[in-house]
């Protein structure tokens, strides 16, 4: 009978610890900090893990327009993959970034989002190559 009371705090506790590690703020159409009644976009900040602050950006009454993620809770570095959307919401391509730099693998998505259009790889935020998938399928496509 103790357990269950137990089991409750913590997962009071937990949600209450929970809750400062997220924010919400509205911007105006030019990206002004605004009231609720006159916003145009949504962002809501919250902590991953210890080393990553997410940051989501919506439009007021519209899809996702953008997901980074940083190293610090002001946005300073970005640090691990950000996606960007289209304006259906539909995902158009992602980058990955370290310390605040591009680095591995970035896409430029299709239509699906399961398919690459063109990789970009990137050290340092120096693009090192760049691969257009059609022209890679035209190009093995004599030896098939």
């Amino acid at each position: 009978m103790i357990k269950t009371p137990l089991f409750l705090l913590i997962c009071f506790s937990l949600t209450a610890r929970s809750q400062k590690r997220e924010s919400f703020y509205v911007f105006d159409s030019k990206w002004k900090p605004t009231k609720i009644e006159t916003a145009h976009f949504i962002l809501h900040t919250y902590q991953v893990n210890d080393t990553c602050w997410q940051w989501d950006f919506y439009n007021f009454f519209g899809p996702l327009i953008k997901t980074e993620q940083y190293r610090d809770k002001e946005g300073g570095d970005m640090n691990g993959v950000s996606y960007y959307y289209n304006e259906r919401g539909y995902i158009d391509s992602m980058a990955h970034f370290r310390e605040g730099r591009l680095n591995g693998d970035s896409y430029k998505l299709t239509g699906d989002s399961l398919k690459h259009q063109i990789r970009y790889v990137y050290r340092n935020d120096t693009l090192i190559e760049k691969v257009d998938r059609d022209t890679v399928k035209k190009r093995f496509s004599f030896y098939l």
